[in-house]
């Protein structure tokens, strides 16, 4: 029992941060075949659990620990962009996003996303992997830019995600990210991030982070119907 719940505890950890919410993007698109590419890094706050004795495990308090992540991003078409991620401890995530409306200023996209972690917690694991967890993100996107340099944005989404290990469990999750943009073909995003537990009593999960972004630039529409990249 001990040991699931230590497991359970590290799954929650690297689940909760390292499953990795962070946006680093606006809801503006960049253009076809162009790219941009970002790294950066930051702390996420999770909920840890411990052991109850007879009752088993219960969450007590949240600890926090630092993560880094690299990823970028690439134009399909006019209004469809790609991207992925990684972040150490290592994490894979992919996601698209499709630009729903946009003017000089105001920039709204949705999006769909997928992330997946292995974590191999005990070095007698006949697999070598201990548990495993993919989680299915659906983000909206919201920005405003004050300036072609400077800019915010915001990202509510909710996450379905499907946990196997000592047991296999699935969680619901809803939240959102805020942040700011400073630059435009180079320069760096601040953002925070607010997650929810809807389907247990988990506490609350958060994730703060940083990120310098070099490369193309989303274009922006101008009054008068030119576009400025």
């Amino acid at each position: 029992m001990q040991k699931t719940i230590a497991l359970y505890g590290i799954l929650l950890a690297f689940f909760t941060g390292c499953a990795n919410m962070s946006t680093l993007q606006t809801a503006r698109t960049l253009p076809e075949k162009t790219f941009r590419v970002s790294a950066g890094a930051g702390l996420f706050s999770f909920p840890e659990l411990k052991n109850s004795g007879a009752s088993g495990g219960t969450v007590t308090h949240s600890s926090t620990l630092p993560y880094l992540e690299i990823g970028g991003r690439m134009g399909i078409q006019q209004g469809l962009e790609v991207g992925g991620k990684l972040t150490f401890p290592s994490t894979l995530a992919i996601d698209a996003k499709y630009q729903l409306t946009e003017s000089e200023k105001f920039a709204s996209a949705i999006g769909l996303g997928a992330s997946y972690i292995a974590i191999a917690a005990s070095p007698n694991s006949s697999s070598g992997v201990d548990a495993e967890a993919l989680d299915a993100i659906l983000p909206l996107y919201l920005s405003y830019d004050f300036t072609p340099g400077v800019g915010i944005y915001s990202s509510p989404k909710f996450v379905f995600r499907y946990v196997t290990g000592p047991e296999s469990k699935t969680y619901e999750l809803a939240g959102m990210s805020v942040g700011a943009r400073f630059g435009d073909e180079m320069g760096f995003f601040v953002e925070g991030t607010w997650m929810k537990y809807l389907n247990t009593t988990t506490n609350d999960a958060y994730q703060f982070n940083a990120a310098f972004f070099f490369g193309n630039a989303p274009s922006v529409p101008k009054i008068g119907g030119t576009e400025q990249n």
